[in-house]
């Protein structure tokens, strides 16, 4: 029962609510997902919303709309990691070691990885732009632009790591189809 009442903290409703509430808290975040979401429109000129009058997919490929609700993701995600150890094991953090026998339930709390200060700089603040990737890029006229991609890597003690950004668990595990989980927000 505790373990579901966890499970529905990390649904699709309370995402759609946070993702709301910040993208309304400021109104330069206000007038960014205006822009990004109407590049989008299908047909600019309807009067009527529904479902067809966005390009749904490729909205929810959008570098920058990837990394605002990854950030709120980031920021509110309740979501626990369980798993269940399959024989004796010793777990080192802090520079403590842990005995976890054969059979027991670990569970790992997303919140405390989502604002590990290691791979986060400043991680109790929301940074929408947290996810994106800079690169130069040379057209084909030989002029330099700045290409933005969604960051999938982030750096843990001088090392790449995915372990940073787990909004949808991992392992056997995890959401089959994060990106579904994205659009149905």
């Amino acid at each position: 029962m505790l373990q579901l009442i966890f499970v529905l903290g990390a649904n699709t409703l309370p995402t759609g609510f946070w993702m709301a509430v910040i993208a309304a808290s400021k109104p330069e975040y206000v007038k960014l997902i205006r822009e990004r979401v109407a590049l989008y429109l299908i047909d600019p000129i309807s009067k009527k919303i529904t479902s067809k009058a966005f390009d749904a997919n490729a909205m929810v490929q959008d570098p920058i709309l990837l990394s605002f609700f990854s950030e709120v993701l980031r920021i509110k995600a309740s979501v626990w990691s369980f798993r269940l150890c399959l024989e004796d094991a010793m777990l080192g953090s802090g520079g403590k070691q842990y005995f976890f026998p054969k059979g027991s339930t670990i569970w790992v709390p997303i919140t405390i990885v989502h604002r590990d200060t290691e791979v986060y700089e400043d991680p109790l603040e929301f940074k929408w732009d947290r996810f994106l990737k800079h690169e130069a890029e040379t057209t084909e006229t030989g002029k330099k632009v700045d290409k933005v991609t969604k960051k999938v890597l982030f750096n843990k003690r001088g090392k790449p790591t995915r372990m940073g950004h787990l909004p949808f668990g991992g392992g056997k595990s995890m959401v089959r189809d994060p990106l579904e989980s994205r659009a149905n927000v």
